[in-house]
């Protein structure tokens, strides 16, 4: 019995070590990224919020926007346009780090945050993938998911 007890205390703290060690990593990658996505971050959900096609564009990589028509931006903004209007943002909180390979064979990261929001007609969790361009940003994917959207 003893020996049981040895063995499961052995694997219980390896189990925790490797969640510490996994959560250590997490807080080092988001702090690189604390100083200038967040901010980022804050300016953009408010105008991605306005509900404009143009506005959203003009924020989007063009590689997001590749094979989405006109047409179809314009029904997908309609769409999360029931939402209303931006009432309260939480501050965004880091979900994970992506390495990516571009058009043109290069490796760059894209740095997803969730960001819980309040909007006019209700609550929305908003998933967020930004393209690390050197310490600027632009919106490489983003997700809205509401009660108010199914």
């Amino acid at each position: 019995m003893k020996k049981y007890s040895i063995i499961a205390g052995v694997v219980v703290s390896f189990l925790v070590i490797g969640f510490i060690s996994i959560e250590m990593i997490k807080r080092k990658k988001a702090s690189q990224y604390e100083a200038t996505a967040v901010p980022y971050l804050k300016m953009v959900v408010p105008e991605l919020s306005k509900w404009d096609p143009e506005i959203i564009k003009s924020y989007m990589t063009s590689q997001s926007l590749q094979g989405t028509s006109e047409e179809k931006l314009v029904t997908i903004v309609s769409y999360l346009s029931k939402l209303g209007n931006l009432e309260r943002m939480e501050d965004p909180e880091f979900s994970q780090v992506d390495v990516v390979r571009t058009n043109d064979y290069s490796e760059t990261n894209i740095v997803t945050y969730k960001i819980d929001a309040q909007y006019e007609n209700g609550d929305a969790v908003i998933s967020i993938g930004l393209l690390d361009q050197g310490g600027s940003f632009r919106i490489h994917n983003f997700n809205f998911n509401s009660e108010i959207l199914k």
